[in-house]
Formats: structure tokens, sequence, C-alpha cells
């Protein structure tokens, strides 16, 4: 999240290629990305980005334009919601899928209203039987 929440404010970030940082670099183009494990590249992206704080500035406006226009949180309601209304869907269809036959549901209904027998049917206590 602290990376979200620096290139909303306009921060340029410098981040490892490493996970979802990669992603949302990418995405809002709020910042630079080095190989993983260089610290040589981490440190390098860093003195330039410093040494240049007008450019600097003007990616990191970009940047959180870019994370503004993506992750506004009408978008993530609509996304949450988008996909709550494809798991509705899919589930539905799953339950079609199931839904036995007519043949199938008289063959279910035969086998239901036959009498069950069995030993302990004998034992059962009744109103009118005594054990």
């Amino acid at each position: 999240m602290s990376l979200m929440e620096a290139l909303a404010t306009g921060t340029l970030v410098v981040a490892t290629r490493v996970g979802g940082m990669t992603d949302l670099v990418e995405a809002t183009g709020g910042g630079v990305l080095v190989e993983k494990n260089d610290p040589a590249a981490l440190s390098y992206a860093i003195v330039r980005r410093l040494a240049d704080p007008e450019s600097s500035n003007e990616v990191g406006r970009r940047g959180a334009a870019r994370v503004a226009d993506l992750y506004a949180w009408e978008k993530i309601a609509q996304s949450t919601r988008d996909l709550y209304d494809k798991a509705i869907v899919t589930h539905c269809s799953r339950l079609e899928k199931r839904k036995p036959s007519f043949a199938q549901r008289r063959a279910l209904n035969d086998v239901n209203t036959e009498p069950v027998s069995s030993p302990h049917s004998q034992l059962t206590a009744s109103p009118t039987r005594k054990i």
C-alpha cells in the first residue's frame, strides 16, 4: 500500500521489479523500475531522479493522475460489483447444468415413494405397538 499511497500523492517512486510493484508502476507511469537484487541500479536510479527534480515532479504528477483514474473508489466499487455479477451468473449457470431432467426427477420420486423395510423398522415404537 505504501507504493500506491506514494503514487497517489504525486511522489515519483523507484521500485524493484518484484510482485505487484511492477504492475503498479507500469500501469501508472509514476516511477522507475530496476531489477531486483541490484543495489547499484537502485542507487543510480534514486540519485538520477534526485538530480532532476523538475522531471521527477512531472512523472509524479502523471502517476498521481493515473492512480486517480484507475483506482478511484467509484472504479473499485464498479469492478467489485462486476466480479460479483460474474460470480452469480457463473453459479446460476452451474446450477442449471446440474438440474435433473424430467425422467431423472420422476425416477427419484419413484424411489422416494417406495416403502422402506429394514431390520430396525420392526423395533420402532408406535402408539399402537408395544415393544
